[in-house]
């Protein structure tokens, strides 16, 4: 049995679980970290990899520029497969273009840096763009793209390598209980045991593995993404993140807007829409250009059950609707997967809790947690050790 004892002990290894134990190490902290898989499966890897706080509500942009922070401090050690190559919001109707007006003006007003570009310009950025398309766009320079597989991956070696982390991949925690000397003891189904002064439980779409009973009443939706991946191009480049006029009406940062609603109300309701399917592109390092995605809700404890299959009919319409937008010199389809995360409907916008027995439960970001999971974790963090 294995009897060592840690500072922390974090069950999960997605994003909001290794920042946690990221930010812990960079305490000086001993950390250990469990994950049930032999290495992240979640939507954590299963994402654009669009490092995005540009697109957050006012509540939640402070993290998300804390996360640019991290990301920072991160690409100056050239370990991770991470590029500063910034976001674009492509209009192509009036009540868009106005949103990204207002929203440049909020920008200007909150300190974060943003750029309106008139439709010349954002052609000449990106010469893949259909011109009937394009009518004004607004830039942000400072953001990233991830390749999430592969960075994930890595953070999670520079962190065993560089920083001391103890990491139990395959190892699926099945009790937490009170420990000796006031520690908390944590033990897997291969009758491993931890003993950690404290435990933070980050599970994702897994939640109901352990203390199911604490998530009751705290209005939890289950999203599945749908998103393909083209083969290499080898004429056409998009040059970072590129989000589309379907973003523009979607993403919570516009809801601020004061043009929000008459933008939003004049567009038809469609097919696409009502999949929850807002275009965006991004092109990976090696050529290839991903394109998405489509989000469906489901309550998780709720008779409705999620299909798990991969919904060609989605694809199809993602692919009919992206080639309205650019030009790429293939649309042969190499890839394509399924994702899937949790959220929560309360007004924080995220589950994070302390039961009884001092165990810490952070939970349900939704589809923020690559834009600002990592900032958030860092807070989380600080106040835990304060």
């Amino acid at each position: 049995m294995d009897k060592d004892h840690y500072d922390v002990l974090v069950i999960g290894a997605g994003v909001l679980g290794i920042f946690a134990a990221y930010h812990a190490l960079a305490r000086g902290l001993r950390v250990a970290l469990m994950e049930k898989d032999r290495q992240p499966q979640g939507a954590s890897v299963r994402n654009f990899g669009q490092i995005v706080p540009s697109g957050l509500s006012q509540q939640w942009r402070k993290h998300g520029i804390n996360t640019l922070e991290i990301f920072d401090d991160l690409a100056k050690t050239g370990h991770f497969s991470i590029y500063k190559h910034g976001s674009t919001y492509i209009s192509n109707r009036k009540g868009e273009t106005q949103l990204l007006y207002e929203r440049h003006e909020l920008d200007h007003h909150d300190g974060y840096n943003s750029e309106m570009l008139s439709a010349r310009q954002v052609l000449d950025l990106y010469p893949c763009l259909r011109s009937e398309y394009t009518m004004a766009g607004l830039r942000y320079e400072r953001e990233y793209s991830v390749s999430p597989y592969a960075f994930m991956n890595e953070l999670l070696a520079y962190m065993q390598e560089q920083l001391g982390l103890q990491f139990f991949p395959g190892c699926l925690c099945n009790d937490i209980q009170p420990g000796p000397l006031r520690k908390l003891k944590a033990s897997s189904t291969r009758g491993q045991m931890w003993l950690a002064d404290r435990i933070v439980i980050c599970c994702g779409v897994n939640y109901q593995l352990l203390f199911p009973e604490h998530y009751d009443g705290n209005e939890i939706k289950v999203c599945k993404l749908q998103m393909l991946q083209t083969a290499r191009q080898t004429k056409y480049s998009i040059r970072g993140n590129l989000l589309t006029g379907r973003t523009i009406r979607r993403y919570e940062c516009f809801e601020e807007c004061p043009s929000f609603r008459s933008a939003t109300v004049a567009c038809e309701a469609d097919k696409a829409s009502a999949l929850g399917i807002h275009i965006l592109l991004k092109q990976m390092p090696t050529g290839e250009v991903i394109l998405g995605d489509a989000h469906q809700y489901v309550d998780y404890d709720g008779d409705e059950a999620f299909d798990f299959r991969i919904d060609q009919q989605i694809n199809d319409l993602i692919v009919r609707l992206s080639k309205e937008i650019i030009y790429l010199d293939t649309w042969r389809i190499a890839n394509t997967w399924t994702g899937f995360y949790s959220q929560t409907a309360l007004p924080e916008g995220i589950l994070d809790f302390q039961n009884e027995t001092g165990v810490y439960f952070v939970n349900a970001i939704g589809g923020k947690g690559m834009s600002a999971g990592p900032g958030y974790m860092k807070s989380f963090i600080t106040k835990l050790f304060a």
